[in-house]
């Protein structure tokens, strides 16, 4: 009877052993589109997993961060359309799950804008800084105190410049016309309106001062200018 008695306790405690170690893997979307700089997979899994995933089959794998069950993974903005593989290991148990980041325009040829780059630095009388042959990355080519320029090149293809600046800038007359000139070189050397673009971002910056968070996208000769706000800092996205 004691013996019956043990098994009827022990019994319960390993199916909810069982049950609780069972490994699962969910992603929010199957195709992702990037924002910006990147497209963010978004997903579950068990608590305890060791997180991977892989790029168009590519043999190189990368570890992703568990946060308690919850992963995001960023995948640079490309002109292909990718697939990801992700791999979700625990307790001997291996789960996979593929979702696809949807192919994105270029801005334009990163060897073009990599050209008109240096020519401006040259006739400013600075060194160039930017080698036409940069590819597959996300790296910043300016990274001062004042300001961030920071591009994403894929396949030769320049396919997001992110431009971040202090909020601290914009409360002298200097400040405001340094940002504004950065601001306005770069949309220049990528064939759009500098003029109508800074206009616009003005009336946005005057928005979101005063709170109002849904700011839209400005759109010029074909490029996307997407305005964020942080408590210390402002960054323009830029994408086609």
């Amino acid at each position: 009877m004691k013996n019956n008695l043990k098994w009827i306790f022990i019994v319960p405690i390993i199916f909810l052993m069982t049950a609780c170690s069972k490994n699962t893997l969910s992603t929010s979307q199957t195709t992702y589109h990037a924002d910006g700089m990147v497209a963010v997979v978004k997903g579950k899994t068990d608590p305890k997993a060791k997180l991977s995933y892989q790029i168009n089959k590519q043999a190189q794998t990368k570890k992703v961060t568990n946060n308690d069950g919850s992963f995001a993974i960023n995948v640079a903005r490309s002109p292909q359309k990718q697939n990801i593989k992700i791999k979700s290991d625990y307790q001997q148990k291996q789960l996979y799950k593929t979702v696809q980041i949807a192919a994105a325009k270029p801005i334009m040829d990163y060897p073009e804008f990599a050209q008109k780059y240096n020519y401006l630095l040259l006739a400013q009388q600075q060194k160039p800084v930017l080698n036409s042959k940069l590819n597959n990355t996300i790296t910043n080519i300016v990274n001062t105190p004042d300001q961030t320029v920071r591009i994403n090149v894929q396949q030769q293809k320049l396919m997001a410049v992110t431009l971040i600046y202090p909020l601290k800038a914009m409360k002298t007359k200097a400040g405001v016309q340094n940002t504004s000139k950065s601001i306005a070189t770069v949309i220049q050397l990528i064939g759009a309106d500098g003029r109508d673009v800074l206009k616009q971002l003005a009336q946005q910056m005057r928005d979101a001062k005063k709170n109002q968070t849904a700011l839209k996208t400005i759109t010029s000769h074909g490029k996307q200018f997407k305005l964020g706000v942080s408590s210390d800092k402002f960054y323009l996205y830029i994408t086609e």
